[in-house]
């Protein structure tokens, strides 16, 4: 998998409360559209694929949300590309290109999240590495 192009079509946050007492954050992805698309451009036997996708962050109790939506095209071999058309038509995606197609999207909004979260003084909403000091053995 090939990707062609990534691009948000709708970035939204809003903060509700500056209370973070009992913070609790819940994160979705969802796939709302998988589309085959034209690519002039190619010079192989891959065909593109269209993926529309909506990323929420929901801090709660009633603090804050996040919401990402955008588009990805990807070129994949034909027969990924139909076996994942195939699937979708019951709304269904092939577990490994899911799984790959997850890990990108993730890796994509996750990092705008963090950037919107820094903005609005929220937590981050993944663990970051945190560091103690250790006593020497001697």
């Amino acid at each position: 998998m090939k990707v062609l192009s990534f691009n948000f079509d709708k970035i939204c946050i809003e903060r509700f409360l500056p209370s973070l007492k009992d913070l609790k954050i819940n994160n979705k992805l969802d796939i709302k559209e998988i589309v085959e698309a034209q690519a002039d451009f190619l010079n192989t036997q891959d065909k593109v694929l269209g993926i529309k996708f909506s990323f929420f962050l929901e801090y709660g109790p009633d603090v804050a949300k996040i919401e990402l939506n955008g588009m990805v095209a990807l070129a994949v071999p034909e027969s990924t590309s139909e076996e994942v058309l195939d699937k979708w038509k019951t709304k269904e995606i092939p577990s490994e290109f899911k799984t790959s197609l997850f890990n990108f999207l993730f890796r994509k909004v996750g990092l705008r999240a963090l950037e919107l979260e820094e903005e609005f003084g929220l937590p981050p909403h993944i663990p970051f590495p945190v560091f103690k000091k250790t006593e020497d053995s001697k």
